[in-house]
């Protein structure tokens, strides 16, 4: 039970993070199509 509750705290923290991440690139307009693939592998 706990190890469940642990792994969908770390799952939807990872999640956030990216979301972040993807937003502030976007903002700063530092994207690039490298790190859309490295995104598209990482999810």
């Amino acid at each position: 039970m706990f190890n469940k509750i642990t792994g969908y705290i770390y799952k939807t923290l990872f999640l956030s993070v990216n979301v972040i991440c993807v937003i502030f690139c976007i903002h700063t307009h530092h994207f690039t199509t490298n790190e859309l693939k490295i995104l598209h592998e990482i999810t």
